[in-house]
Order: structure tokens, then C-alpha cells, then sequence
């Protein structure tokens, strides 16, 4: 078992470049466990327009529970890509980053990615937020801006998280559910050789790592079992100024534009917290 829960760590860490360490333990290979399955991803990229470190502020940041503390807030009001969806109950912000190659230089044909800011207009509005998310397949993208307008303020707290869960209750709730079951469980096409007595699904963790600064973003995520978007000029007045200041709890994404695939889904109920 310290030998497989070895091999496994390794192969997190060095794909997700250290961010992530120590998903598995001993304990993890203990009973009949017989086959462990893992796979990592690692998203390092900056700002296609950083933020100004000299314009990050301490503001404040009101928690669910009704209490509040003042944290740094990046700063960038301007024209932005933002929305707001008054017949839904929420804003969205959009930041883009630099589309670079591999080898870290700029490349016109990389992956376009950015990351939405889904901002509730009400402070305890998240839950309704995260239903809509779930509920819907294509709402994170479906949501995106499409367009340039003045946003002031504009400002979102900065924000470092890291957290390690069980994901066999989110894949039942979606209706994943034979791989769990030792009876109906069919795996026979991930062995050469199937053991006697079968094999199933008994765990499956996931680790995630979320870093956002003025710089841009870092986040990995592990499980085992600029340029801006070039758009048609718009053939309406621009809306009026919105304003963007994420001070209580919102959602985030993580996405690869041009293919509309969202890499990273999370939520921020307290930037001050790294669990």
C-alpha cells in the first residue's frame, strides 16, 4: 500500500507542477482494493490585462452569516466584458488571459482561455446561483459577455483555496451509479485479466487548488478511481456603466472560450480562508 500511495502522489505532483501533494494515503489501498485510477490537470496562465498591484484596496467582504472583514481587492474599472441578468438575480464578469504556446511565448493559435465572475445581485443569493449552474448544461457559457462596457468599480477579492472530496455523492446525483454497485458494476473493459470476483468503484476523491492575484490564476485539480475575443462591433449603443464588486460570496469558472468547455467550477464563500 505505501508503495502505491507513492507512485500515485508522485504522478499528481509532478503533473500539477507541486500544487498538489499527498491525495492518497496507505489507508487508501487498504481492503480489496485492486485497481486505483488517476488523473491530475495544472492551469497556470496570466492576465491578458494584469491588475495594477497599485490598485488593489482593502475593502470589505461580507460572509453568509452576517459578519464581514476587509481583504485586498484587485481594481480595474474600465470597460470590461460584464452582463448582468436582472431576470435571473446576478452579474458576470469576464477576464481574459494571454493566449501563449507551451513554451510560455504568445501564440495567436493557443487555447483562448478566461475566467466568468458569476456575481449574485443579492448577498445570500449563491445557492439559487449554483442551482441554475448544475441544473443547466451550457449555462456557464451561454452566460458569458459578448461585449465590452464600462464597469466602475470593478473589483474582486483576491483569493487562494485548496480542498479534497468525496465525488461519489456528486456522480450518484447525477445519476451515475451502476460503477458503484459490486452486482451491476461492468469494468471489464478498463482489465485485461477481471479478477473472480469483479471489479467496482469504492471511492472517488478529487483535490483542487484555486489561486487569483493580480498577476492571474493558478489551479490544478486531481482525481483518482491577450488578446480579447474578436466579436462584430455591436449595432447598439453600449449599455450604461455597471457597477462589478464582488464583496459576499460568488461563483467562478474556468474556461476554454473557443471550445466552450469549463475546466474549473467553484465558489468563494470566504476569501480569507485557504480550505
Amino acid at each position: 500500500p505505501e508503495a502505491a500511495a507513492a507512485e500515485v502522489n508522485a504522478f499528481i505532483a509532478e503533473t500539477t507542477r507541486g500544487r498538489l501533494r499527498d491525495l492518497v494515503s496507505a489507508g487508501t489501498f487498504k481492503g480489496d482494493a485492486k485497481i486505483v485510477l488517476a488523473n491530475a490537470m495544472h492551469f497556470k496562465a496570466t492576465w491578458a490585462r494584469r491588475f495594477d498591484p497599485s490598485d488593489t484596496v482593502r475593502s470589505q467582504f461580507n460572509r453568509l452569516d452576517g459578519t464581514s472583514l476587509r481583504l485586498p481587492f484587485l481594481s480595474d474599472p474600465g470597460m470590461q466584458y460584464a452582463d448582468s441578468f436582472d431576470d435571473l438575480g446576478f452579474k458576470v464578469l469576464q477576464c481574459f488571459y494571454k493566449m501563449v504556446g507551451r513554451d510560455g511565448k504568445l501564440d495567436p493559435k493557443a487555447p483562448f482561455f478566461s475566467m466568468l465572475i458569476f456575481l449574485p445581485h443579492r448577498r445570500d443569493g449563491l445557492s439559487d446561483l449554483l442551482r441554475l449552474a448544475v441544473s443547466e448544461p451550457d449555462f456557464v457559457m451561454r452566460c458569458a459577455p459578448r461585449r465590452e462596457q464600462r464597469v466602475c468599480p470593478c473589483k474582486i477579492p483576491k483569493f487562494k483555496f485548496s480542498a479534497r472530496l468525496n465525488a461519489m455523492d456528486a456522480l450518484r446525483g447525477l445519476g451515475v451509479a451502476a460503477p458503484f454497485d459490486p452486482l451491476a458494476a461492468d469494468l471489464s473493459g478498463t482489465v485485461s485479466n477481471m479478477p473472480p470476483n469483479g471489479l467496482y468503484v469504492s471511492s472517488v476523491w478529487q483535490k483542487c487548488a484555486v489561486e487569483v492575484d493580480e498577476e492571474g490564476t493558478t489551479a490544478a485539480g486531481a482525481t483518482y478511481t491577450c488578446s480579447s475575443p474578436t466579436y462584430s462591433p455591436p449595432s447598439t449603443p453600449p449599455p450604461p456603466p455597471m457597477s462589478f464588486v464582488a464583496d459576499h460570496p460568488f461563483l467562478f469558472a474556468i474556461v476554454e472560450y473557443g471550445k466552450g468547455q469549463v475546466l474549473f467550477l467553484g465558489h468563494v464563500m470566504d476569501p480569507s480562508k485557504e480550505t
